[in-house]
């Protein structure tokens, strides 16, 4: 509350209205467009984060504010949001001053800035970076509702930047049902290198629905950072997929023995020949599973041609 720039103090005689405001972090409030970011990968680029002055008028002198990175507040905001989000990995960015200054008559912070180096990554993320306000000058009081931002931030791949794996030793290590008549559906398709050929679930004696799946041994430890499926193409233009029956919700699951597994990444896949899915965090695995929940069309049979990891 001002007017022509003067505190609120000098029209209605209030001393000392610092006594009635208190700081917060904008990012702070429930609003995704200020604290979720996302950046392409390799890219060096910088986050800026203010402290803000709220209550009558404006400060009467510069107020610092000292920003600290809460690692003990990761869990909280994961049990608060049923989420399981990593803190921002420590080599992949770097704070310049913690410490950012609200000048006299302004209600905003010079910025604290957060240099990322999102070439650092072990995946696309979400990454989580709870900033909080550690401390204020002059005992000026702090919003403890929006002290702390919790910074979402993730990454993207402008084209894939990884091989695919050699699959030349690969082999199939279990699925939920493969269509033997005539040979046409049988598993081990899915690693053959031909397109025309792929992987079906039973369709000839029974038609079983979703879920299906098929799990992939790489036969050694490898660093698993996505998945390539190519679906099965359209009977009469071999560069499109067919309409019914290529995977459109998929989960990958990781393991290290075959036997005990983990889930790292749900997806939603459009109709292509060929989806790319890049893990949120890469894993040191030997196995992984292709876990399909529904195809496309609605179809209760899942084909695959190709199944390749990088």
């Amino acid at each position: 509350m001002t007017s022509c720039g003067k505190a609120i103090d000098e029209y209605f005689g209030v001393d000392n209205p610092e006594s009635f405001s208190k700081i917060y972090s904008a990012q702070a409030v429930d609003d995704s467009i200020k604290h979720v970011f996302s950046f392409n990968i390799p890219t060096d680029t910088t986050i800026y984060i203010y402290a803000n002055y709220g209550g009558l008028g404006s400060p009467t002198k510069d107020i610092k504010v000292k920003f600290k990175v809460a690692s003990e507040l990761v869990t909280t905001y994961n049990d608060n949001h049923d989420t399981h989000f990593p803190e921002l990995l420590k080599n992949s960015y770097s704070i310049e001053n913690n410490e950012v200054i609200i000048p006299k008559g302004k209600l905003r912070s010079t910025p604290l800035k957060i240099r990322l180096n999102t070439g650092m990554f072990d995946g696309i993320g979400n990454f989580i970076l709870p900033m909080h306000i550690e401390s204020v000058s002059d005992n000026i009081s702090i919003n403890d509702e929006l002290r702390t931002a919790y910074l979402l931030i993730s990454g993207k791949y402008p084209s894939n930047p990884f091989k695919l794996y050699d699959r030349t030793d690969w082999s199939i290590a279990g699925c939920s049902s493969e269509e033997t008549y005539n040979n046409e559906g049988l598993a081990s398709f899915v690693l053959d290198n031909q397109s025309k050929t792929y992987w079906c679930t039973f369709w000839k004696y029974s038609k079983p629905g979703p879920p299906h799946w098929i799990a992939i041994d790489m036969k050694q430890e490898k660093e698993l950072h996505g998945v390539l499926i190519r679906g099965r193409a359209d009977g009469s233009n071999p560069d499109i997929a067919k309409s019914t029956g290529n995977p459109m919700e998929v989960t990958i699951l990781i393991s290290q023995n075959g036997e005990t597994w983990t889930e790292a990444d749900s997806f939603q896949l459009t109709n292509d020949l060929e989806n790319t899915l890049y893990l949120s965090h890469s894993r040191k695995v030997r196995f992984f599973k292709v876990f399909v929940t529904a195809n496309h069309g609605g179809m209760y049979q899942t084909n695959i041609a190709e199944i390749s990891a990088f």
